[in-house]
């Protein structure tokens, strides 16, 4: 009699994961039923970290951590206080904090809409990897805030950014 309860409530527990599996598109395997409650719980502990660093952020408590263990700005310094000063309707001052705030922030933003959107339809990320000359654009952004850099520690475009 134990005997066939077993199986049953394994073929139940089966049935259950693929019924899982199923509703949330994931391949059929235990292993891919269970990927929608790490990555739920993932997006709640990003959320939360992204809540202290834009309370740090607009608290006026943070402090860049290149700048901080190596006493020189990094190629990112400056980009947030752009974006404060852009966002408060500070266009000039924004551009002196870092002159590509009008190209960078605007790509992030890009970036993360795409994202979600595909996270909200398909339930996976990555989306963003399949537009055409998107990793064209990403490389080539990447190296342009490192030209303006290298063209901010000999002088030009304000100089390197002041610390805070």
């Amino acid at each position: 009699m134990t005997e066939e309860a077993a199986p049953e409530q394994d073929s139940g527990e089966r049935s259950e994961r693929e019924s899982v599996s199923a509703a949330t598109g994931t391949a059929r395997s235990p292993r891919g039923a269970f990927r929608p409650r790490i990555v739920s719980s993932v997006i709640p502990t990003i959320i939360a970290i992204a809540a202290v660093a834009l309370a740090l952020v607009f608290t006026g408590n943070w402090r860049c951590p290149v700048r901080l263990a190596t006493g020189y700005p990094c190629p990112g310094c400056g980009m947030t206080r752009a974006t404060l000063q852009a966002l408060s309707g500070h266009f000039r001052e924004a551009t002196a904090w870092h002159p590509l705030v009008w190209v960078v922030v605007p790509l992030i933003a890009a970036y993360f809409v795409v994202e979600i959107v595909c996270w909200i339809r398909t339930r996976s990320f990555g989306a963003s990897k399949r537009i055409p000359g998107a990793r064209v654009v990403f490389y080539g952004t990447l190296a342009l805030i490192v030209v303006v850099w290298i063209a901010r520690f000999l002088g030009a475009l304000g100089g390197p950014c002041a610390p805070a």
